[in-house]
Protein backbone atom coordinates (compact mmCIF):
# COMPACT_ATOMS: atom_id res chain seq x y z
CA UNK A 1 0.00 0.00 0.00
CA UNK A 2 1.25 3.45 -0.90
CA UNK A 3 2.29 5.90 1.79
CA UNK A 4 0.72 8.68 -0.27
CA UNK A 5 -2.85 9.98 -0.27
CA UNK A 6 -4.93 11.69 -2.97
CA UNK A 7 -5.71 15.33 -2.26
CA UNK A 8 -9.29 14.91 -3.48
CA UNK A 9 -12.42 13.57 -1.80
CA UNK A 10 -13.02 9.87 -1.24
CA UNK A 11 -16.55 10.43 -2.55
CA UNK A 12 -17.16 10.71 -6.29
CA UNK A 13 -20.23 11.86 -8.23
CA UNK A 14 -21.04 10.82 -11.77
CA UNK A 15 -23.83 10.82 -14.32
CA UNK A 16 -25.21 7.76 -16.05
CA UNK A 17 -27.20 8.58 -19.17
CA UNK A 18 -29.18 6.01 -21.11
CA UNK A 19 -32.06 5.64 -23.52
CA UNK A 20 -35.15 3.45 -23.33
CA UNK A 21 -37.01 2.23 -26.39
CA UNK A 22 -40.56 3.57 -26.29
CA UNK A 23 -42.45 2.04 -29.22
CA UNK A 24 -39.47 2.38 -31.54
CA UNK A 25 -38.42 5.81 -30.28
CA UNK A 26 -35.30 6.11 -28.10
CA UNK A 27 -36.14 8.34 -25.12
CA UNK A 28 -33.23 9.80 -23.12
CA UNK A 29 -32.99 9.46 -19.33
CA UNK A 30 -30.27 9.71 -16.73
CA UNK A 31 -29.29 9.68 -13.08
CA UNK A 32 -26.72 11.51 -10.96
CA UNK A 33 -25.01 9.09 -8.58
CA UNK A 34 -22.46 9.29 -5.78
CA UNK A 35 -20.17 6.54 -4.49
CA UNK A 36 -17.04 5.92 -2.45
CA UNK A 37 -13.73 6.04 -4.32
CA UNK A 38 -11.66 2.85 -4.33
CA UNK A 39 -7.90 2.65 -4.95
CA UNK A 40 -6.92 0.66 -8.03
CA UNK A 41 -5.19 -2.19 -6.17
CA UNK A 42 -8.22 -2.78 -3.94
CA UNK A 43 -10.58 -2.59 -6.92
CA UNK A 44 -8.54 -5.19 -8.83
CA UNK A 45 -8.56 -7.52 -5.80
CA UNK A 46 -12.31 -7.24 -5.37
CA UNK A 47 -13.11 -7.72 -9.05
CA UNK A 48 -10.73 -10.71 -9.27
CA UNK A 49 -12.38 -12.30 -6.22
CA UNK A 50 -15.53 -13.05 -8.20
CA UNK A 51 -17.71 -10.49 -6.42
CA UNK A 52 -20.93 -9.72 -8.30
CA UNK A 53 -21.27 -6.30 -9.90
CA UNK A 54 -24.26 -5.58 -7.65
CA UNK A 55 -22.29 -6.45 -4.51
CA UNK A 56 -19.31 -4.41 -5.76
CA UNK A 57 -21.54 -1.34 -6.23
CA UNK A 58 -23.27 -1.88 -2.88
CA UNK A 59 -19.87 -1.95 -1.17
CA UNK A 60 -19.08 1.42 -2.81
CA UNK A 61 -22.29 2.80 -1.22
CA UNK A 62 -23.72 4.02 -4.52
CA UNK A 63 -26.51 6.50 -3.89
CA UNK A 64 -28.84 8.31 -6.24
CA UNK A 65 -28.68 12.11 -6.00
CA UNK A 66 -30.98 13.24 -8.84
CA UNK A 67 -32.70 12.40 -12.08
CA UNK A 68 -31.24 13.94 -15.20
CA UNK A 69 -34.23 15.17 -17.15
CA UNK A 70 -37.53 13.34 -16.88
CA UNK A 71 -37.83 10.51 -14.34
CA UNK A 72 -38.49 7.17 -16.09
CA UNK A 73 -40.43 5.92 -13.05
CA UNK A 74 -43.84 6.95 -11.72
CA UNK A 75 -45.69 5.87 -8.59
CA UNK A 76 -49.19 4.39 -8.34
CA UNK A 77 -50.63 7.92 -8.77
CA UNK A 78 -48.57 8.48 -11.96
CA UNK A 79 -46.37 10.99 -10.13
CA UNK A 80 -42.62 11.02 -10.86
CA UNK A 81 -40.68 8.97 -8.31
CA UNK A 82 -38.26 11.17 -6.37
CA UNK A 83 -34.57 10.26 -6.54
CA UNK A 84 -33.33 8.08 -3.72
CA UNK A 85 -32.61 4.49 -2.67
CA UNK A 86 -36.03 3.13 -3.65
CA UNK A 87 -35.88 4.73 -7.08
CA UNK A 88 -32.38 3.38 -7.73
CA UNK A 89 -33.37 -0.13 -6.64
CA UNK A 90 -36.52 -0.05 -8.78
CA UNK A 91 -34.59 1.20 -11.81
CA UNK A 92 -32.06 -1.61 -11.42
CA UNK A 93 -34.85 -4.20 -11.10
CA UNK A 94 -37.07 -2.90 -13.91
CA UNK A 95 -34.55 -1.97 -16.60
CA UNK A 96 -32.11 -4.59 -17.91
CA UNK A 97 -28.55 -3.34 -18.22
CA UNK A 98 -28.85 -0.56 -15.62
CA UNK A 99 -26.44 -2.23 -13.17
CA UNK A 100 -23.84 -2.64 -15.93
CA UNK A 101 -24.19 1.02 -16.97
CA UNK A 102 -23.74 2.16 -13.36
CA UNK A 103 -20.68 -0.09 -13.02
CA UNK A 104 -19.06 1.36 -16.14
CA UNK A 105 -19.93 4.90 -15.02
CA UNK A 106 -18.36 4.22 -11.62
CA UNK A 107 -15.16 2.81 -13.14
CA UNK A 108 -14.82 5.86 -15.39
CA UNK A 109 -15.52 8.34 -12.57
CA UNK A 110 -13.13 6.58 -10.19
CA UNK A 111 -10.19 6.98 -12.58
CA UNK A 112 -8.33 9.83 -14.23
CA UNK A 113 -9.53 11.38 -17.50
CA UNK A 114 -7.40 12.91 -20.21
CA UNK A 115 -7.89 16.50 -21.25
CA UNK A 116 -8.12 17.84 -24.77
CA UNK A 117 -4.85 19.35 -25.87
CA UNK A 118 -2.56 16.88 -24.05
Amino acid sequence: MSKFKLIISDRIEFDVKFTLNDGGVEKPFGVRLAANRLPLDEMQKQLASGITVGDFLAAREVTMKAWIGEAPLVDEKNQPVPPGPEALKALQELVAGTVALIHVGYLEANGAKGRAGN
